[in-house]
């Protein structure tokens, strides 16, 4: 086991609705349950969590070294994204004084229609 894992995968809540933004992707933040290793616990504390939905622009999936990447908890957009996934993120701060160390990680996210 690592410094943390996910009980299970995230939730993206997808609505597709009428106006200029007809696409919308909501994190559920709910759905992430962190399991933290109870041995970096015994010498560390972590801290400063951050949960993000991160995608692109669906007909940018060819060149994705060049793709625009969008992220934030709501994501609006007037054509289907492709979602990479939920990018989470966190400082480990070591009990010894130790400088922090900042963790990220993406996780694959369940998308589903609402």
């Amino acid at each position: 086991m690592g410094v943390f894992y996910l009980a299970s995968d995230p939730v993206i809540h997808y609505v597709k609705s009428t106006g200029d933004l007809t696409e919308q992707y909501t994190l559920d933040v709910s759905s992430l349950e962190y399991i933290i290793n109870p041995f970096i616990q015994s010498y560390a504390d972590v801290r400063n969590f951050r949960q993000e939905i991160m995608a692109i622009d669906a007909e940018e999936t060819n060149n994705l070294s060049e793709a625009t990447i969008y992220r934030g908890k709501i994501l609006k957009a007037s054509a289907p994204l492709t979602i990479l996934g939920v990018r989470v993120s966190f400082e480990v701060v070591p009990k010894n004084g130790s400088a922090p160390v900042k963790i990220v990680k993406t996780f694959k996210a369940n998308v589903q229609d609402s």
